[in-house]
């Protein structure tokens, strides 16, 4: 169990760093292609000056916008992947089985950090801004609908409620994924008395 769950921590570390170098890449590829052109120009022009004295400021506000349009998403990528990580190893062992079977049954072709973990704490459902921990004993209902958009495609969201106040939502992009299958089968291994509809 444990050599599994460190595998599945590595491979997600490590898709975290490729996430990141990513967009940090595209931003590298970004300002050097302007730099590059920028200096076509310069030399076609033949001005007088220095050229890093010329450009400088452009390419300065123009890396200041994408660093406001990146950092945000670094942020979000950080965040929902260290939550995940911290709670695939803070797993017990009979949840960490239940959690290799859950990645056995979506046959994923890579790691990707699940929509929802059940856990000895309760139900994880990791989002881009937030992580929501449904205590086992809160959860009341589980509504599953399936949606078929015709040409814009197929949903399923998956409502969760405590009590009759709806808490959180998840959304595949198909109309029966084996993951809403797999909650249904599972869900009862944290609260028995959760109606699924």
């Amino acid at each position: 169990m444990q050599k599994f769950k460190n595998s599945e921590i590595q491979n997600l570390k490590r898709l975290r760093l490729f996430s990141i170098g990513f967009l940090v890449t595209i931003n590298i590829l970004i300002i050097g292609f302007l730099a590059y052109v920028s200096y076509q120009v310069f030399e076609s022009r033949d001005l007088k000056g220095s050229f890093i004295a010329s450009v400088f400021p452009t390419l300065f506000g123009i890396q200041l916008v994408l660093a406001a349009a990146f950092s945000p998403l670094i942020f979000i990528i950080s965040k929902r992947f260290r939550s995940a990580i911290r709670e695939i190893r803070d797993l017990n062992a009979d949840f960490t089985l239940l959690y290799q079977n859950y990645i056995n049954m979506i046959g994923r072709p890579f790691p990707v950090i699940p929509k929802f973990l059940i856990s000895q704490k309760g139900l994880f459902i990791f989002k881009n801004f937030r992580t929501h921990l449904l205590a086992p004993e809160s959860i009341s209902k589980i509504e599953i609908e399936r949606v078929n958009l015709g040409r814009f495609g197929k949903k399923c969201h998956i409502s969760f409620y405590e009590g009759n106040q709806f808490k959180t939502k998840i959304t595949y992009d198909s109309t029966y994924p084996e993951e809403s299958d797999f909650l249904t089968d599972h869900i009862h291994l944290i609260n028995r008395d959760i109606i699924i509809q």
